[in-house]
């Protein structure tokens, strides 16, 4: 299988894999913990320090894209649903990659991905401070 083939069939996957798992969980009404659901513990950066991690309310955001509930996802986490976004796109996407036969990574990503990832960062930070901001008087735990 070439490096053409195989990387769309491989981020589709792994996208219907959580998009798959996003519709089975219930996402939770406070805007974090859903991913308890799989079994996971709680928040280990909220019960030490009062405050919401870079990623809590990840699941939570995915699970209510995936119902088509856009601005519960944004509010529970603005990144989580950016991303959800991306994995509802990525299977369209591969599609066209693969019917043109095109490779998955534009040549423009290889020269740009540091600005990408900064770019990503920023948005992750921007998000974070969102997070806090909005749950920090609403948090389950009192520490």
């Amino acid at each position: 299988m070439t490096k053409q083939i195989a990387a769309p069939i491989l981020m589709t996957s792994f996208a219907l894999i959580l998009i798959c798992i996003a519709a089975w969980l219930k996402p939770n009404p406070m805007g974090m913990g859903t991913h308890e659901q799989l079994g996971l513990p709680s928040c280990s950066f909220l019960i030490d320090y009062g405050k919401p991690c870079p990623f809590c309310g990840m699941t939570t955001s995915f699970s209510h894209m995936v119902r088509g509930q856009i601005l519960h996802s944004f509010k529970a986490q603005p990144m989580g649903a950016l991303f959800a976004l991306v994995a509802l796109l990525v299977p369209v996407y591969s599609a066209f990659v693969l019917k043109k036969m095109k490779p998955f990574f534009p040549k423009w990503y290889y020269r740009h991905w540091p600005w990408l990832l900064l770019v990503l960062g920023v948005l992750c930070l921007l998000s974070w401070v969102y997070k806090i901001t909005a749950y920090s008087t609403s948090l389950p735990y009192t520490i």
